[in-house]
Parts: C-alpha cells; structure tokens; sequence
C-alpha cells in the first residue's frame, strides 16, 4: 500500500523517486534474501542496482556466500546497463571482500574520473585491515590522476588524491599536492612563441 502510494507521488511532475528508493531499501533492509526481486520492482536500473547494494551489505553480516550471488547479479546488471559509475560502486562493494575481484571491475570503468573515484573509496575501507593495500590503491589513484588531460579536472582530482593521502602519509600528500600546483602553475604559464 504504502509502496503504491510513493509510486503514485514519484509520478507527480518535479518529484523524484527519493521516497520510492527509501521505501524499497527499508524492505531490502527486513527482507534482503529478496533484494533480487525488490530491486526488480525499481523503476530505474541506478536505483534497482543501489537497492541490490543495500540488500549484500545487510547479507554481509549474516551469509557471506548469500553476499557473493547478490555482488555478481549487480554486477551483471551494472554490465547490462552499461552504467560505469554503477560499476565503480560494485568495485567498491566487492573490495571489501575480495579486492582481486574488485580490480577486475575496476578494470572494465573507462571514465578515469570514475576509477579514481572508486579507488580513494576502495582505499579508504580497506586502510584499517591492510594499509599497504590501502597504499598501493592510492599510488594506483595517484597513477591514473596523472593521465587526465584536462588541467581543471586533474587540479581537482590531484587535491582529492592528496586528501586520501594525508590521512596515512602527509609528505607524500605535500608531493601531491605540490604536484596540483605545478599542473596549475603550468597551465598559466605563457607559452614561447616561434620566430
């Protein structure tokens, strides 16, 4: 009742489906051996793929192999729908178990943006357990920042790569940073000109 309600209200111009996600991820929530087929009921591959999300990390408690079959059928999904940034977020869900894995779907994102994304926040969940993991994911960030072309969004990602940093190593975070300002600097810099 209260679902056919949002969904009434979700179909009202300027509305968006937040009420309708809350009400499927409290489901998933009482009910997560069924996120597969509350995800389903989700009018947007984004919001069924989230409520899939929702429904492993209440399963990362209780089933690990449950956790597993709900992992692999969002990613199936993110791979249908062809969604990178629904890829990067199956990334970082799998790191928490199996990071071998999760470099597997981090391979398949093109956006740089989106990796680099995926990355700080895979470093971040495993930092505690394994900070050399931790370690080698930022230097693998700090890698692919280093391949933007675009100096605005290699200026703004370069900070967000030396903010994960400063966490863990801060002279390391200060090359980063320092590095951001030369790409700045450089980008300002008049260009010689051929007689």
């Amino acid at each position: 009742m209260a679902e056919r309600e949002a969904r009434k209200l979700t179909l009202l111009p300027g509305k968006e489906n937040k009420i309708l996600m809350v009400i499927l991820s409290t489901q998933c929530t009482w009910e997560p051996g069924k996120a597969l087929a509350i995800a389903s009921e989700a009018p947007a591959p984004l919001m069924g793929a989230k409520i899939l999300l929702t429904g492993a990390e209440v399963l990362r408690q209780r089933d690990f192999g449950e956790i597993l079959k709900v992992l692999e059928k969002s990613l199936a999904y993110a791979q249908k729908e062809k969604n990178q940034r629904l890829l990067g977020e199956v990334a970082i869900a799998w790191s928490a178990r199996d990071l071998d894995k999760a470099m597997d779907v981090l391979a398949q994102i093109e956006p740089v943006e989106t990796r680099i994304h995926s990355l700080l926040q895979m470093a971040g969940k495993v930092a505690d357990s394994s900070p050399d993991k931790s370690r080698d994911l930022l230097e693998r960030a700090l890698r692919e920042g280093s391949k933007i072309d675009s100096v605005g969004d290699k200026i703004k990602h370069l900070k967000e790569i030396a903010g994960a940093w400063s966490a863990i190593d801060k002279e390391q975070a200060k090359k980063i940073y320092r590095q951001a300002y030369q790409a700045a600097a450089n980008s300002f810099s008049p260009k010689p000109s051929n007689p």
